[in-house]
């Protein structure tokens, strides 16, 4: 786990599981990138990458754009958290999950679905590291917010390809496709509904 985010969420799922020998029931559920409409902000990433795609305003591949992440509708995330509680079965965990892809392939959709066709920099990890650094300290002095965090640059080096296969069959999840959810956050952003937080 890259990231004292990701550990506390590892910590509150041993904890939750813990009351299992209480007799309680528990069911974990395990949402991958969430997109979709909604605050444009660290949680909902993908949306705000996309946002800034469709304004021009991002200009950065991560590395060589082959890492590979798994991007979930955000509808699907509710509708498979409900499923949970109603068909879960105590004890066991769900991926919520959509599609795998990687950056190269995301920014190909964009624009497509967008008509933005300005170049996008390799931007290699170690620069990304080094710059990221330079922001952690910049805000451990000035207490500013930084721009990226070393822990999500080492997250960006990994492959992240999931599965909802047990989702889809013990819970009858279902999976928005990318070009899908992807074009509906794209018609949400156009009106403008996005909160730029």
């Amino acid at each position: 786990m890259a990231s004292a985010y990701e550990r506390s969420k590892a910590a509150a799922e041993s904890l939750a599981f813990s009351y299992l020998k209480q007799g309680l029931d528990v069911v974990v559920v395990n949402p991958t990138r969430i997109y979709g409409p909604g605050p444009l902000n660290e949680s909902n990433s993908v949306a705000k990458l996309a946002d800034q795609f469709r304004r021009g305003t991002w200009r950065i591949i991560p590395g060589n754009g082959e890492s590979i992440g798994n991007y979930v509708y955000l509808d699907d995330v509710v509708q498979g958290h409900i499923s949970a509680m109603e068909k879960g079965i105590s004890g066991e965990r769900y991926i919520l999950g959509g599609e795998n892809a990687s950056y190269n392939q995301l920014f190909d959709l964009l624009r497509e679905l967008t008509g933005q066709r300005q170049a996008l920099l390799p931007l290699p990890l170690p620069v990304m590291m080094l710059f990221a650094g330079w922001e952690h300290a910049m805000a451990q002095l000035f207490g500013k917010k930084p721009l990226i965090v070393p822990e999500f640059v080492r997250k960006l080096a990994q492959n992240w390809p999931m599965s909802s296969e047990k989702a889809q069959t013990a819970l009858g999840y279902q999976i928005t496709p990318l070009r899908q959810g992807m074009s509906r956050t794209l018609e949400w952003l156009e009106k403008g509904a996005g909160s730029r937080d």
